[in-house]
């Protein structure tokens, strides 16, 4: 894996066109922009979360690491030890409505994100279940413009020298007029490569062609 440092250093070696007061935190937002479109396309970032939840419930924190209510890729389902059904992922007025109706208990059906740390429930759970919970967990950070930029590139190095460096130089030289050929250049390359990880079989893993221009700077020591 590679270190913010080093990541801010690769891309300094992309860059023709040289950019005025180039600091290490607008490096770092430039990177964070490209990491989080590359982290959308292909997915690395998903994982399926667990939530246990136990007779009575009907507000329980979930415990997950990284999560955000607006990043989930999938239904949630909930699981016994011989089913696994969808809920529904409803407003909080949803909820709060059926329950001043009825105080009803179940199998939940329904649930809300509630912030970023509970999830409610309808109706009231009567047993133990488990809520699996499918979500993209946000990217790693680290301190825009760390001197040290010590902090591990939570990213692939595949994904790093494939593609995110060519959205990183985009952002960086977007809007600048002398730079508009290179930064063209970079959009398209990046754009190239987000729709190839999109369309790519997850097994398979990604053509790491589009690596090759890059491949052959000696960007890490």
């Amino acid at each position: 894996m590679t270190t913010v440092a080093q990541t801010r250093t690769a891309l300094d070696a992309t860059l023709r066109y040289t950019v005025n007061a180039l600091t290490d935190t607008r490096r770092d937002l430039a990177l964070r922009w490209a990491l989080e479109k590359v982290a959308k396309a292909s997915g690395y970032l998903r994982e399926e979360g667990s939530v246990a939840i136990v007779a009575d419930d009907m507000l329980i924190s979930h415990g997950l690491s990284r999560f955000m209510p607006g990043r989930l890729f999938a239904s949630c389902h909930i699981t016994t030890a011989s089913s696994y059904r969808p809920v529904l992922n409803v407003g909080y007025n949803d909820i709060t409505n059926l329950y001043r109706e009825s105080v009803s208990t179940g199998q939940p059906e329904m649930i809300h994100f509630v912030g970023a740390t509970k999830i409610k429930l309808y109706p009231k759970s009567d047993a133990a279940y488990t809520l699996i919970v499918p979500f993209e967990r946000t990217a790693s950070t680290w301190t825009l413009g760390d001197a040290t930029g010590a902090d591990v590139l939570d990213c692939p190095d595949a994904y790093l020298y494939g593609g995110l460096l060519d959205g990183a130089k985009y952002k960086l030289l977007q809007g600048i007029k002398d730079a508009r050929t290179e930064a063209a250049q970079a959009k398209d390359d990046f754009q190239d490569f987000l729709d190839e990880i999109a369309s790519a079989d997850i097994d398979q893993g990604i053509d790491l062609g589009a690596m090759d221009r890059l491949s052959e700077q000696a960007w890490i020591s």
